[in-house]
């Protein structure tokens, strides 16, 4: 008979082997949505088209939710399973998330900057690695620099409002935290005017 004592850290545990899968699926949600959004633009009224945003934005919230807690899980020890990221039984830190501008156009580069703070009184530097991710899908990651700020730079977001977060990893000292979300709204790029034929000339 199956064991029916599982605990949130075993369900952790198994998904941890399919991280790279659940990330993917929120970059795979994002360009479902996207594609939605080309297909009845102009078609349907304001509030169909609301409805249709709130909804993508609760699934992809889960599937973030999700890939989350899975990126920011370590197995626990005492459990008498072993991991390669730190434990979370340092310093609690909080990470927050900056975008240089919130509204772009596609092919603009954007600066995110993530800053991990620790709680007062700690005298040691919090260092380490923060990962970057756009709708649940890692896009990259930057290293906390002396001031506990790591920055990247992107300019491959697809046109569409995507959520943004940051995720701290920790290091010997410092637990591991993530950022609220941030949206990132990407505009499509302006299509050319096409230049109107000039008018025959009067017949003479």
């Amino acid at each position: 008979m199956a064991d029916q004592n599982l605990t949130i850290n075993d369900i952790l545990a198994a998904a941890k082997e399919q991280e790279g899968e659940v990330a993917s699926m929120g970059v795979l949600l994002q360009k479902i949505h996207d594609r939605v959004n080309q297909l009845v633009a102009g078609q349907i009224d304001p509030s169909t088209q609301s409805r249709i945003n709130e909804a993508f934005a609760e699934i992809k919230g889960n599937t973030r939710a999700l890939a989350d807690s899975i990126t920011t899980y370590t197995p626990d020890a005492s459990a008498g399973t072993t991991g390669t990221g730190p434990a979370d039984t340092g310093a609690k830190t909080t990470t927050t998330l900056k975008t240089s501008n919130a509204v772009v156009t596609v092919g603009d580069t954007v600066s995110l900057s993530a800053a991990v703070s620790a709680a007062s009184g700690i005298d040691k530097a919090v260092t380490g690695t923060v990962t970057f991710a756009s709708d649940g899908g890692e896009i990259g990651k930057g290293s906390l620099d002396s001031t506990g700020v790591a920055t990247l730079s992107v300019s491959d977001l697809a046109a569409g409002d995507h959520s943004i977060t940051a995720t701290y990893g920790g290091d010997a000292n410092f637990a591991s935290s993530t950022s609220d979300a941030v949206t990132q709204s990407v505009m499509p790029a302006a299509q050319p005017v096409p230049t109107p034929e000039p008018a025959p000339a009067p017949a003479t």
